[in-house]
């Protein structure tokens, strides 16, 4: 292998020490957002709260998308806040086939998933994996 081979493995290494950071680098918790939910809707905050409870099911949560990541893993990443939080947890990470853009208000339907781990340092307590856009309403729409 010439050196330039041998660079590339040592850049490719430093990648993989990566420091993990659970998925909440870059997203800040967004002071303004505040969703109207009807009885019964679920919230980012019970999802946290209530992840055993949620592992493994289908729910449907509505929130405002706040970062989106298109087709990384052939996957798009979405993150939603809804103004709610628990114990420091109050941005949803979301992979789906379907994308939304910054500042929509979605309902998402998935399965929750509980310490899922990508690899590369991405790993999550919880995530909602596979969901369907049910509903959005575009960012500047009336509501």
């Amino acid at each position: 292998m010439g050196a330039g081979a041998m660079g590339g493995m040592g850049a490719m290494e430093g990648a993989m020490t990566a420091p993990e950071h659970q998925g909440k680098v870059g997203t800040e918790q967004n002071g303004s957002i505040a969703v109207k939910k009807s009885a019964g809707e679920i919230t980012v905050a019970q999802v946290f709260a209530n992840r055993n409870e949620y592992s493994g099911k289908e729910i449907e949560i509505k929130g405002i998308v706040v970062k989106v990541n298109k087709q990384v893993m052939d996957k798009n990443w979405i993150h939603i806040q809804d103004g709610t939080r628990d114990n420091g947890n109050f941005d949803l990470t979301i992979t789906s086939a379907d994308v939304a853009e910054v500042n929509d208000e979605i309902t998402v339907k998935g399965k929750i998933t509980l310490n899922k781990d990508f690899g590369y340092g991405y790993s999550y307590e919880v995530i909602m994996e596979d969901a369907k856009i049910v509903d959005a309403k575009p960012a500047g729409s009336a509501i």
